[in-house]
């Protein structure tokens, strides 16, 4: 997975670009507790300070990313007690339910994967 967190003059939304090189690490990344389903992004986004995100998602085995609009439901700074990974939290909406349910299809193999690994301490 790379990520990057592209600066903008207008605060809100921001851009992030996302590629999932393989479903595994997709799979310990998605959110199933959220309604629609959602992301957790691991990475230091302390300066990140709107509601939601413009995505450039690329999935495993695609070699378009797609363009995305997520809320920003959680966030998680650096130096959080318990072992908690930094990171942000990204849920699906309506409009992005599409790809939320292609990461579904494409994670379906591991579906014994209960909810991120990187939220296992919570």
């Amino acid at each position: 997975m790379h990520t990057s967190l592209a600066s903008s003059a207008h605060q809100p939304p921001r851009l992030l670009k996302i590629c999932f090189d393989d479903p595994a690490t997709l799979a310990a990344c998605y959110l199933p507790f959220l309604r629609q389903g959602g992301l957790f992004i691991p990475g230091n986004y302390d300066e990140l300070s709107c509601d939601a995100v413009i995505l450039l998602l690329r999935l495993p085995g695609d070699s378009q990313a797609e363009m995305l609009r997520l809320d920003v439901v959680c966030s998680t700074p650096l130096g959080m007690p318990g072992k908690q990974p930094a990171g942000i939290g990204l849920g699906f909406n309506a409009e992005t339910a599409g790809a939320a349910a292609r990461i579904r299809e494409i994670i379906s193999p591991f579906s014994a994967v209960q909810g991120s690994a990187f939220l296992g301490s919570w």
